[in-house]
């Protein structure tokens, strides 16, 4: 398979260092995304640095080739932000991990702005050391639910698993998963008894939230931090994962003594996202070696077939925007981290 260029067609300066995006999956504001960002800033010597932020809702239109910032709302750093993948009470709802160690909850209103609903501290098992909030996933992503799970892992290497109902957080687990950060957490959206998470330890990790004492399945197949995680929500039992090792493993839970297939990219990867419509398609933001898109038609020889190295900058923040307007066109948000640069491209799949 092959791909026409990649072509930017919006552009914008997020002002703090951008880490973030994510694209409303819900009709009709499917042209509505989000970006996330980091800022540290420095203070005198009495003072310690402080980590703050900014999360911008944005909005395109195709038709009328605009990129408009609708909202900016300051926060403390943002670390992550996810949509519940689907609406709750006819509302969208969006989670922001920040680096207070806090879960934030926005709802979408009808005026095109984000209202903070709720927020939740999570637990700090060594109230000495800074935690911060390092990745978020919604149990949403194959079954619809109007109480979904949450789960958040942090920079103490624990994960947190909270049940957002009636508008509100509560509690229901929280336990030390890794050695150092967790980078990452993530459900498997066909079972979500099942958490698999990532941390600085090498170590990719399985856990039964019914018995958590000790975790199912611990793979070192990676070679430095385990950064990313997602469940692949047509195709059961397949995931992907990706490390500061610069690999991308794709896997099938059913086998677990080796990965089916490992792909070579440079840079580190940092987030990785399947494509919403075929499934056969990822994503991946890879730090100092730019976005990629990787065709997936056969999980055991996976291949890269489009690059986009529009950014001077960190790749962190990558994802797919859900419009449909032609079978072949599709959407891309991405950003960067110290030029503080959002865009938003297309690309063309033959």
């Amino acid at each position: 398979m092959t791909s026409k260029k990649w072509i930017k067609i919006f552009t914008d300066d997020t002002e703090y260092s951008a880490d973030s995006v994510e694209w409303c999956p819900h009709e009709p504001n499917q042209n509505l995304f989000v970006c996330g960002t980091y800022q540290l800033q420095e203070n005198n010597t009495e003072t310690p640095q402080t980590r703050i932020g900014r999360l911008y809702l944005y909005s395109i239109s195709i038709d009328k080739n605009t990129l408009k910032c609708l909202q900016r709302i300051d926060t403390a750093a943002i670390l992550d932000i996810k949509w519940c993948h689907n609406q709750i009470n006819s509302k969208s709802i969006l989670a922001a991990a920040n680096a207070l160690g806090q879960l934030l909850i926005f709802e979408l209103q009808p005026t095109y702005t984000l209202k903070l609903i709720t927020n939740f501290q999570i637990p700090n098992s060594d109230p000495g050391k800074d935690l911060l909030s390092l990745s978020i996933d919604w149990s949403t992503g194959k079954y619809e639910n109007s109480n979904p799970e949450i789960v958040v892992s942090d920079s103490t290497g624990y994960i947190t698993i909270l049940k957002y109902e009636n508008e509100q957080l509560n509690l229901k687990f929280n336990w030390k998963a890794h050695d150092f950060e967790a980078w990452i957490c993530a459900f498997d959206y066909w079972n979500s008894n099942l958490i698999y998470t990532g941390g600085d330890d090498c170590k990719l990790k399985m856990f039964d939230i019914r018995n958590l004492m000790n975790p199912i399945l611990v793979k070192s197949n990676h070679e430095a931090g385990v950064t990313s995680l997602q469940f692949n929500t047509k195709f059961e039992h397949i995931f992907v994962s990706g490390s500061y090792d610069e690999n991308i493993l794709i896997w099938d839970n059913r086998s677990m003594k080796r990965p089916l297939s490992t792909i070579k990219t440079s840079g580190g990867v940092w987030r990785l996202k399947w494509d919403p419509f075929s499934f056969n398609k990822i994503l991946a933001a890879c730090m100092y070696g730019s976005f990629h898109i990787l065709n997936v038609d056969d999980h055991s020889n996976p291949e890269i077939i489009a690059n986009y190295c529009e950014h001077a900058s960190i790749c962190y923040g990558a994802d797919w925007c859900y419009i449909q307007d032609d079978s072949k066109q599709k959407y891309i948000g991405t950003c960067s981290f110290y030029d503080h640069l959002l865009n938003v491209s297309k690309i063309y799949f033959e």
